[in-house]
């Protein structure tokens, strides 16, 4: 945990989240450019000059719009756009779980009381976290803006458990450290399929995982881990057919430049004679944005990933964790740098010899098989890490849910 034992869960979660700002391998530019596409980026940047008081005026106005919570068997459900719970839940309780789903949001009067109570704590934690740059300002207040809802919104209901996607979106976090003030279980979910990440800055019960790594790691720190399963550990799609003659796909991710996407689409068509890429956006994405690109057809991000990859003979990818997700369908990818805003090889598949870099002289599919096809490869790429036994997942989901495993 960030910070002292002596600090209460929101001075900590404040700190922490600073702290990961400052250490993102998105450069700050490129944050304070997403930021500002934003009605409340742009709010925020504007007091951000006003310090403390800028950023309660913000959330004075901002909490009447309270975000509508949702409910399964008592469970909150703070999912991610990937709907790695969503995968969870419906595992265990079926395809049309969702209609039995509950939705409710914060009283809009406790939530202006639950400020009143708290506002003090709000400007101890925001001094303690030392905001030295208007992106910190923006994701610290939004922070607050969301720990005050959440606040608000237990003090009426008492779940049986939280189940959380794993990231550092300030919904989430909010929700976190209010779960924890509550006593509440909180049951962390791994978006990363093989990264291992810092402890998150409150009390977690116990985590959802993919590898036998992640939950050593886990266990380390004295969170009880619980395997998920993953569908397929297939043996690898080799050999690769030449260009136009097997099926193609690009995995993008949210922050794409469209530009630089667009030069390489049409490189990769004049160099590899490769021209009907099937592009498959972030959940999520405006779809739009990618209506200029002079090549490839760009499928429906709601069709269930492994759908998408069932169907490629080779995926080529940004900075996106679907990198796993390809392999283990068996499906060889070459990974692309420069088309993102992030660090070449952000999550370290190139280094790890897990993924095969994309260079403008390289020979597809010659090269890619060579790789693929390599003992070093065979050696780097484990598939012992993963497990497909269910049953680890249900009893855990069934137990939070307060039911019988029977």
């Amino acid at each position: 945990m960030i910070g002292s034992s002596e600090e209460s869960p929101l001075t900590a979660c404040a700190r922490y989240l600073v702290s990961e700002n400052r250490n993102s391998d998105l450069p700050v530019a490129d944050r304070l450019k997403i930021q500002r596409k934003k009605m409340w980026g742009r709010i925020l940047g504007r007091l951000y000059p006003l310090g403390w008081r800028g950023g309660l005026l913000f959330i004075l106005i901002s909490i009447a719009k309270r975000d509508t919570v949702r409910l399964y068997r008592n469970m909150v459900v703070a999912d991610h756009a990937s709907r790695v719970i969503h995968g969870a839940l419906r595992r265990i309780w079926g395809a049309d779980y969702q209609d039995e789903v509950k939705r409710n949001r914060a009283s809009l009067t406790e939530t202006y009381r639950q400020l009143f109570r708290c506002r003090g704590e709000l400007k101890a934690s925001y001094a303690a976290a030392d905001v030295s740059h208007v992106t910190e300002f923006v994701r610290l207040i939004r922070l607050f803006h969301f720990y005050v809802i959440w606040k608000a919104w237990f003090r009426n209901h008492a779940p049986g458990a939280v189940l959380m996607a794993r990231t550092n979106d300030q919904n989430r976090l909010a929700l976190g450290i209010a779960a924890e003030e509550a006593g509440i279980p909180l049951a962390a979910f791994d978006i990363a399929r093989v990264e291992l990440k810092k402890p998150l800055p409150f009390a977690v019960d116990s985590a959802f995982c993919w590898t036998t790594s992640q939950a050593d790691n886990h266990a380390t720190i004295g969170i009880h881990p619980v395997r998920m399963p993953v569908p397929y550990l297939n043996n690898m799609k080799l050999p690769v057919p030449e260009a136009n003659r097997g099926r193609c796909g690009l995995l993008l991710n949210a922050k794409c430049n469209i530009e630089a996407l667009d030069a390489w689409l049409s490189a990769l068509a004049e160099m590899q004679g490769i021209d009907d890429l099937l592009l498959r956006p972030h959940p999520g994405y405006d779809t739009e944005r990618l209506k200029s690109l002079s090549h490839g057809s760009v499928c429906d991000w709601r069709q269930p990933l492994t759908d998408y990859l069932n169907g490629l003979d080779l995926a080529f990818a940004l900075n996106t964790h679907a990198v796993v997700d390809a392999l283990l369908h068996g499906v060889p990818v070459v990974y692309v740098g420069g088309l993102d805003p992030y660090a070449f090889d952000l999550h370290g598949f190139v280094r790890d010899g897990i993924a095969c870099a994309y260079r403008g002289d390289m020979s597809i599919p010659a090269d890619v098989n060579a790789f693929y096809s390599s003992e070093d490869f065979i050696a780097r790429w484990n598939t012992a890490q993963f497990e497909t036994d269910p049953e680890p997942e249900r009893r855990a989901l069934l137990a939070l849910a307060g039911e019988d495993d029977s």
